[in-house]
């Protein structure tokens, strides 16, 4: 089977725009309940074998809906399901960072992120799995779409859930590429905000200059609706009556992708060129390449240091691949990280000059389809857009040949985060043949 381009925005059964289920379910008769219990019914009957929740109550959910019952006033997420992954903090249910060193720990209380959430009237149905500590070791999750193959890693439980019509939103966390590149693996949208632009207090720290919360969903608007409730962050003006500018390049070298990743990139090109956007290539390959090694060497010296108390004292409660990676981060030094750490901020600013009047870069989400489910495949083409702290976002615009969902990365601006939604959102639009928005 060849590559080819496929429809981006596939709805969910069952699942409405998140903003209409929750004005339906606001103003309903019979209020959330009946939803819900249909929501639970597809979760007991579909993830025995998918494995995307670590931690499903229904007794829990039923005691949220009868607190969301008792609040009033115009909730943007009044009832609608999500799923959050388990490295976010919930008092009211363990959070065990994917190890068993933290079997049953239950927080004091909730993250930041799933305070707001709970708040604007979301129900939070369970938590997905995370690989441990948000590393390497190939999780339980099953790809949906070939149980054979791996969701990613590490918000495998979250991608999973979306693309299995679980829920309509799931949060997720990324430090090189856990966001995107299960999105990517999964066929859905995966979306990293700017770095700090959702509030980390509550999640557990893997490295502290990359860690960033994100979101998997099905729409755009969806997930812009999620972001409004988790940011404070301003929303920028859409772009003057011009066509919109994409830069579209291999994230590094072309030889490198997988079998049919370049026809799915050259294909989006193509359909954007059609569509009336100016198309060129990126001539950033070897800048995000850089910044690849270089987080890559920095993510490895953070997480030695936050994770090196659990290594010492526990080493037999640590996986043997963890083991193995902290044992080869453990030969960072801090003079090479600090130098790590000085390049990757001068190509930040690189990175804003080169970049300047472009409304997005696109590059592939992963090197091609999902590999064996004995790896959570390869985040080097994640890692750059997660050094450079910008919006990126992950749209299911390809299948491979064997017929399996490859993505395609748009890489935004600093502080432009609901921009690149936008265009995103115009982005799925030309490659689906539908109109254009300017």
């Amino acid at each position: 089977m060849s590559s080819e381009l496929l429809r981006a925005e596939r709805v969910t059964p069952d699942f409405p725009a998140v903003a209409g289920l929750a004005a339906r379910l606001r103003d309903g008769r019979t209020g959330p309940g009946p939803f819900l219990e249909r929501v639970l019914d597809r979760i007991r009957e579909r993830d025995g074998e998918l494995r995307a929740f670590t931690r499903f109550r229904p007794e829990t959910v039923r005691r949220r809906i009868e607190d969301l019952e008792g609040l009033g006033g115009d909730l943007p997420l009044y009832g609608v399901p999500l799923g959050i992954k388990d490295l976010i903090d919930t008092a009211d249910e363990e959070t065990e960072y994917g190890s068993v060193l933290h079997a049953g720990h239950r927080p004091a209380e909730d993250a930041e992120a799933a305070r707001r959430l709970r708040a604007a009237g979301a129900v939070i149905v369970g938590k997905t799995v995370t690989t441990e500590f948000a590393l390497f070791q190939p999780p339980v999750t099953r790809n949906p779409h070939h149980s054979g193959r791996t969701p990613g890693g590490s918000s495998s439980g979250s991608a999973a859930a979306v693309a299995a019509g679980l829920v309509p939103v799931a949060l997720g966390t990324q430090t090189a590429g856990s966001v995107l590149r299960p999105a990517s693996y999964c066929g859905v949208l995966g979306f990293k905000p700017g770095f700090a632009v959702v509030d980390r207090t509550g999640v557990r720290e893997l490295a502290r200059s990359f860690d960033t919360l994100g979101l998997f969903g099905r729409r755009v608007e969806d997930l812009r609706t999620v972001l409004r409730v988790l940011s404070d962050a301003p929303e920028c003006e859409t772009a003057d009556e011009r066509p919109l500018r994409i830069a579209i390049g291999a994230g590094g070298d072309w030889r490198a992708l997988g079998d049919g990743t370049e026809a799915v990139l050259r294909g989006v090109g193509r359909r954007l060129v059609t569509a009336g956007f100016e198309v060129r290539d990126s001539e950033l390959d070897g800048l995000l390449s850089s910044l690849a090694d270089e987080q890559e060497v920095l993510m490895g010296f953070e997480a030695h240091r936050t994770l090196g108390p659990e290594l010492r004292a526990r080493p037999d409660g640590l996986s043997a691949r963890l083991r193995s990676y902290l044992e080869a981060s453990a030969a960072i030094g801090s003079e090479r990280a600090v130098d790590a750490m000085v390049r990757i901020s001068r190509w930040q600013f690189e990175w804003e000059e080169r970049t300047s009047g472009l409304d997005a870069v696109v590059v592939p989400s992963a090197f091609g389809e999902a590999p064996e489910a004995s790896s959570t495949g390869d985040p080097r083409l994640c890692r750059a857009g997660t050094a450079l702290g910008v919006p990126a976002i992950s749209l299911p615009l390809g299948t491979g040949p064997n017929g399996l969902p490859i993505g395609v990365q748009l890489l935004g601006r600093r502080q432009q985060d609901h921009r690149l939604l936008d265009v995103a959102a115009m982005v799925i639009r030309a490659v689906d043949g539908g109109p254009v928005a300017i």
